[in-house]
């Protein structure tokens, strides 16, 4: 099953849509490749998600995959930026992340994804707090050197995202 969807996925678009625009809450639309031996998987119709806000956890760690893997959907709805770290502590891989003005003191949600580059395995922690100026993060050991290691901090009524890889 696994490597039935990496082929089905491994080339693909993402299409966005301003759903700002239409009317009502549903755009119904058809997909159409001129070229021979294409296939198209895709959805028949785009409805107006929820803002960051009234999302469930999971909607929202697929959003924070989303600021990591540079897709279209996060930055069509936010402001994404990328996050100034500075590395702290080599034992326990601490770093402390510049928090811009807009955010700081402010509620956020903090993820921590590790991802594997074969795709063999992701995690995603979510948390929530008050952030500082400069917040710091203990990342811990990383158990394995090829795995991909990033941080998403996203302050959700505006919402605006900072993120990194780190090391």
């Amino acid at each position: 099953m696994v490597t039935h969807i990496r082929k089905t996925t491994a080339a693909y678009y993402e299409i966005s849509f301003d759903l700002s625009r239409v009317k009502g809450r549903e755009m119904k639309f058809d997909v159409h490749c001129q070229r021979k031996g294409v296939q198209i998987h895709t959805l028949k119709n785009a409805v107006k998600g929820n803002s960051y806000v009234d999302m469930s956890p999971v909607e929202k760690k697929i959003f924070a995959l989303n600021v990591v893997n540079g897709g279209t959907w996060s930055r069509m709805v936010s402001t994404v930026e990328a996050a100034k770290l500075k590395y702290t502590d080599s034992d326990t891989r601490a770093i402390e992340v510049a928090v811009p003005d807009q955010m700081t003191t402010k509620n956020a949600d903090i993820f921590l994804i590790v991802n594997d580059p074969n795709g063999k395995k992701t995690s995603v922690q979510m948390r929530n707090k008050s952030l500082d100026s400069r917040e710091k993060i203990i990342l811990g050991k990383q158990a394995d050197n090829k795995l991909k290691q990033f941080i998403v901090l996203i302050e959700p009524d505006s919402p605006y995202c900072i993120y990194s890889r780190v090391k």
